[in-house]
């Protein structure tokens, strides 16, 4: 009877070091399990992101400069480009919406940017009608589809705070920052061209120039110090390279109009268009890139959680039927010693 008596003892002795064992293998799990879950939530949050980013800064503008085209000519050919960019965008409203439905966020602003964004776009039926009577104006154009843009900014900007990633926070940062320097150079951009085709320069488009290259001012730093470093070289490439001469030149020439000066003769002026939408286009393309690369980030960190997890599983029951096995091989050994004794 005292021989079994001490085997329950030493069996119920070693249960709290099971039971510590097993905490500490299911916190780890748990902590493991709550960084994947976090990640594959920032990955959904991603999705909308992009979605977003593509509704507003690549369909958009596409649809609006060729409605303003053709409200102003009229001309078949711009027409056809005109409802290809309306049916790429309507896709891309599509996939925003399935992105926003499919993602929970319990942040009144976020959600506010994706309603006023969806809804927008949804009741854009009125300008359409009159681009296609020709009754719209480039203030109209603009004037609609301008404010979805610091939308889709803003709407970046939440989600990086959402993120509960260092690394994928960052990241939205990053693209944030090129979002909005993209944003000051198609404004830049924009006003310098119409300057230069018009050889006017009113006042309301010398303060979009000087609104544009302040942006890209203030935003450059903040991208070369979020983006992963490939997009960073490449963008200082791009704002630094061959280009930039030319680039200098026309703000000089420009600013210069701006303030009353006499413009450049139109040979030399007619010679910077290529640049300013050579600049556009390489910067949209640095801001697919971006994108990607940080799809690619994303993804590789919840791969290295998800093999944490398992790991952290693994290592858990591992230990468990170790501390079993242990016990059970302890316990024969001390009753056997037991046994002797007696």
């Amino acid at each position: 009877m005292r021989h079994l008596d001490l085997r329950k003892l030493l069996l119920l002795s070693l249960v709290p070091c099971l039971f510590g064992l097993i905490a500490i293998g299911f916190i780890l799990s748990k902590q493991s399990f709550d960084h994947y879950e976090n990640l594959s939530r920032t990955k959904s949050l991603e999705t909308l992101l992009f979605s977003a980013v593509q509704l507003t800064a690549s369909t958009s503008p596409a649809e609006g400069t060729a409605s303003i085209r053709f409200s102003a000519s009229g001309d078949e050919k711009i027409h056809q480009t005109l409802l290809a960019a309306r049916r790429t965008q309507d896709q891309a409203l599509t996939a925003f919406r399935a992105a926003a439905a499919a993602v929970v966020i319990d942040d009144e602003t976020a959600r506010a940017d994706i309603d006023f964004i969806t809804s927008r776009f949804e009741a854009i039926g009125t300008l359409r009608a009159a681009v296609d009577a020709r009754r719209a104006t480039t203030g109209d154009v603009i004037g609609y589809l301008q404010p979805t843009s610091p939308r889709a900014f803003d709407l970046v900007k939440r989600v990086g705070f959402y993120a509960n990633d260092s690394d994928v926070a960052q990241l939205a940062d990053g693209l944030y920052a090129l979002l909005q320097f993209v944003e000051g150079a198609k404004m830049e951009d924009g006003a310098a061209t119409q300057a230069i085709v018009f050889r006017k320069f009113p006042l309301a488009e010398a303060e979009i120039f000087f609104v544009g290259r302040h942006l890209q001012e203030v935003f450059a730093p903040a991208i070369i110090a979020a983006a992963p470093p490939a997009i960073a070289a490449r963008f200082s490439a791009s704002i630094n390279g061959p280009t930039s001469t030319i680039l200098s030149a026309i703000r000089s020439g420009v600013g210069a109009f701006a303030g009353g000066e006499a413009l450049a003769g139109a040979s030399e002026t007619q010679a910077w268009l290529p640049t300013l939408a050579q600049r556009d286009d390489v910067f949209l393309e640095l801001l697919q890139q971006y994108q990607s690369e940080m799809s690619k980030m994303t993804e590789a960190l919840i791969a290295s959680a998800y093999f944490s997890l398992l790991a952290y599983c693994g290592a858990t029951l591992a230990i468990f039927i170790a501390a079993v096995g242990l016990s059970l091989y302890v316990i024969r050994i001390v009753s056997g010693l037991l046994g002797l004794v007696q």
